[in-house]
């Protein structure tokens, strides 16, 4: 038995493989703070943390492979066979808030993300304001703990572009 209880704590105190959950940012503490506020100060933390910072039209994805878990789910792909949403966006830029010029030339931007656990996943054909970093690999990173935000309205931008002065 107590042989059974040294090797279980064995097993606990050694490292895992694979992550079990992202580890993100400490965000603020939300407390008597409204919804609002609290978005704003998520917002500038993540601002200030970004390396880049841009808004962008989701134009496809460079995560087709018929081997990727949401590829086999038929909702994933339109009539025509194009993908409907994905983890490895190509993106049109439209604005850039924050980070190097260089990034920026090229009119397409394609998002690259490492863990399957902490990818984001977003919908061609939308907008969103993207907060990345750049990989040691030059290739532009974002992932779940970055408050990327779906932009429909031209209220909703300004507020976040608000939020970011």
């Amino acid at each position: 038995m107590l042989i059974q209880f040294i090797i279980g704590l064995m097993a606990l105190a050694m490292p895992s493989a694979t992550p079990v959950s992202c580890e993100c940012p400490l965000t603020p503490v939300k407390g008597d703070l409204s919804e609002s506020e609290w978005d704003r100060l998520v917002i500038q933390q993540a601002y200030d943390r970004a390396e880049l910072v841009f808004f962008a039209e989701v134009t496809g994805f460079g995560d087709s492979s018929q081997s990727m878990d949401e590829a086999n789910l038929e909702t994933s792909w339109n009539a025509t066979g194009e993908k409907r949403f994905g983890t490895a966006p190509q993106l049109r830029l439209i604005k850039s808030y924050k980070g190097p010029k260089k990034h920026f030339r090229k009119s397409d931007l394609q998002i690259t993300q490492r863990w399957r656990l902490c990818d984001m996943y977003f919908n061609r054909a939308e907008t969103y304001v993207f907060f990345a970093k750049i990989g040691k690999d030059g290739k532009i990173r974002t992932d779940i703990c970055s408050p990327n935000r779906l932009i429909r309205f031209e209220e909703q931008l300004a507020e976040v572009e608000g939020w970011m002065e």
